[in-house]
């Protein structure tokens, strides 16, 4: 292929990525490298050939779904052709997302802070604070908060100063995530919401950080029952993704949607959410998206008292949660198998499941799955004293979560959500 054929394939390539037309735009990308060789002697065509390595592995991290593992092939391969700084980092970068995509969280951390090195020696600060940002995701993903939120805010520091404000409210996203999983929900949705109000104002067009921040703002007040205002993000998101490419993306607001209805005792109507979100979810490819979806789909399962439906999907999250990305939901995976024996009335096997199922989620700081894991722990307690135990830890958790609210009625109608008032009134 000439040059010049080269040079107008990126360019619709590009023009593809920018309409959202993302699978077109990997083809185009593949067709360019598959029509080149390393090491091209033309320096322009060597060019063509490591910006279309850049963008599709770029696409392959969220846009074109199930391509983790030739993402991480791609982008092992960019990296051994990359010939300049820019290249050789973005290589470096990419590594590093689809190594934590595929559950290798050790390398991940070393490819950032490579690329750290690297951005330091070119004086290159949005760079440092895009490797802050990554370093700060992965420890997230393995219950290393406070390592979490100390690299987010360095990020978000070096964005402020260098006034890259999309960037910025892309961290402070992420950040919000961190403050969800320490249980401090005012901090979480007052970082969606600045990250929703900045891509509302300038971004207007960008659906998926609209979405994403909808979505996540769903999640938040579904967290602190506040389920009304849960479903009206949800919906709001929902509204603007129906293009097939936002596959985690839908997968991840049914699931939050079944929940809500989970709450509320309207079964039939969670079943149908969480099993839309379950077909969104295999399709997505993304492990920890089917994960979630599994153990939601589970206990709405059991809920129903559809214990060898219940008993399946446990089984699967079970094997899934043993490899790759979704290594961080084993917790969840033992606690929902232990409803299942819960469920058929063998205690015993229940609280060995249950018991290691703390364990895991107490060194991860997962403070909302303690709380339906000791709550668990106290329907089946031997004594009345040790379910007293289980019940104040609980308690402990919520009153953590209240102290975290801001807004005095947001604070009061979590205290009167009935899943609160459950534990409390028993204390």
């Amino acid at each position: 292929m000439k040059k010049e054929e080269l040079a107008l394939l990126l360019e619709l390539a590009k023009q593809n990525e920018a309409n959202n037309n993302a699978r077109i735009a990997a083809a185009h990308y593949e067709d360019i490298i598959a029509n080149t060789q390393p090491n091209e002697p033309d320096k322009d065509v060597q060019e063509i050939r490591l910006t279309a390595f850049e963008r599709l592995t770029d696409l392959y991290t969220y846009r074109v779904s199930g391509k983790y593992e030739e993402g991480l092939t791609l982008s092992e391969q960019y990296k051994e052709e990359a010939t300049d700084y820019h290249h050789q980092r973005m290589a470096q970068y990419r590594i590093g997302i689809f190594t934590n995509y595929l559950g290798d969280n050790r390398r991940a951390i070393k490819c950032y802070r490579s690329v750290l090195e690297l951005a330091e020696g070119e004086g290159d600060e949005p760079s440092l604070a895009q490797a802050y940002g990554a370093m700060a995701s992965v420890y997230n993903s393995i219950g290393h908060f406070d390592e979490a939120e100390a690299n987010f805010l360095k990020a978000i520091e070096l964005l402020e100063k260098l006034e890259i404000l999309d960037k910025r409210a892309n961290s402070l996203n992420r950040l919000g995530l961190v403050y969800q999983q320490m249980g401090e929900m005012s901090k979480a949705i007052d970082a969606h919401e600045q990250y929703l109000d900045y891509f509302q104002s300038n971004q207007p067009e960008d659906i998926q950080s609209i979405a994403t921040a909808l979505n996540n703002l769903g999640e938040n007040y579904q967290f602190i029952y506040d389920l009304s205002t849960a479903q009206h993000f949800l919906n709001r998101g929902l509204e603007m993704i129906k293009d097939k490419s936002f596959l985690t993306l839908s997968a991840d607001m049914r699931r939050i949607m079944g929940i809500t209805y989970l709450i509320n005792g309207e079964l039939d109507t969670s079943l149908e959410w969480l099993n839309e979100a379950m077909v969104f979810a295999n399709e997505s490819g993304n492990a920890s998206i089917i994960a979630q979806a599994l153990y939601s789909l589970a206990l709405a399962e059991y809920e129903a008292g559809h214990n060898d439906v219940g008993l399946e999907l446990s089984k699967k999250l079970i094997a899934l949660a043993g490899v790759g990305r979704a290594k961080s939901h084993y917790a969840s995976a033992i606690h929902i198998l232990g409803v299942y024996y819960q469920n058929i009335g063998d205690a015993q096997t229940a609280e060995k499941y249950w018991q290691e199922a703390i364990y895991i989620a107490h060194e991860a700081k997962q403070r909302f799955l303690l709380w339906r894991i000791h709550a668990s722990m106290a329907e089946i307690a031997s004594t009345p004293d040790l379910a007293q135990v289980h019940l104040k830890i609980v308690a402990d958790i919520i009153g953590h979560i209240m102290e975290s609210l801001d807004d005095p009625a947001l604070e009061e109608k979590f205290r009167q959500a009935k899943p609160v008032q459950s534990i409390l009134s028993q204390i």
